[in-house]
């Protein structure tokens, strides 16, 4: 279950569409060396941001680097143009970048969190961690960084860091299936069986997945629950999951309910 919960998470993270970021014309600085956006920087970034929505990537990482040149202390376009080369698979582009502005702007979460996607999608798990927990120290409801360093730290085995991470992710995004889905797994993982039931169907109350199904399954059958069990992994079936593995499940435990 545990290895399955991780291939899922890993999954999620790496292939998410990096975060593109919008900035107002005269923003309140991020820190105290941060400076406004001028105008015409604003007005690249904002068409970069179009060109995405667009999927013209390569326009639109002309647009942020065009940004750049206008004004070199917009960090809204830089972390864009990080997100164009994460994008493209251009990780080491990425971080190089981000090395230069974070050693001038050490107080910037978001350049923080950029480069923790860019040393995560390399699966450099340590450098990443680092900077998502930078970032939340910087700006604790930073958004995304506890959800993306609750799953680093799922990997790493440290599974009580992970629901810390998640119980505060989900007080940001209380709808999110998705984070629902993980913190019911990190619960049952944890051994709070109730809590991962009752989590798993607030996120089914969300959107109801084969995923949540599954998790809600496997602590049914922790309880010994089997016939509540049996009933979540048949939704799940009903739902499109096909791994041979679930209906196995499913007749073994038609066997033992009936």
């Amino acid at each position: 279950m545990f290895e399955r919960f991780l291939t899922v998470l890993t999954a999620i993270l790496l292939v998410a569409t990096p975060h593109i970021a919008s900035a107002k014309p005269n923003p309140k600085p991020e820190s105290e060396e941060s400076s406004p956006v001028n105008k015409r920087s604003f007005e690249l970034n904002e068409d970069g941001i179009e060109a995405v929505r667009n999927k013209d990537f390569k326009r639109a990482e002309e647009l942020f680097r065009r940004a750049l040149s206008e004004d070199t202390h917009n960090l809204t376009a830089v972390f864009n143009l990080a997100g164009m080369y994460l994008n493209d698979k251009r990780q080491n582009e990425g971080i190089k970048l981000l090395d230069t502005y974070i050693s001038e702007f050490p107080k910037d979460a978001g350049l923080f969190a950029r480069r923790g996607d860019c040393y995560f999608s390399i699966k450099n798990l340590d450098s990443a961690m680092a900077d998502y927990e930078q970032a939340l120290k910087l700006e604790p409801r930073y958004s995304g960084a506890a959800a993306k360093l609750s799953t680093i730290y799922a990997l790493k085995n440290k599974t009580k860091e992970a629901e810390t991470m998640l119980l505060s992710a989900v007080d940001m995004e209380p709808k999110n299936a998705q984070l629902l889905q993980n913190l019911s797994n990190i619960f049952l993982i944890n051994g709070k069986v109730e809590k991962a039931i009752s989590t798993a169907k607030r996120g089914l109350q969300v959107s109801p997945t084969s995923e949540l199904y599954v998790t809600l399954g496997n602590a049914y059958e922790t309880q010994k629950d089997l016939k509540n069990s049996l009933i979540a992994f048949q939704r799940a079936l009903d739902l499109g999951d096909k791994r041979p593995e679930l209906k196995e499940k499913i007749e073994s435990l038609k066997k033992v309910t009936r």
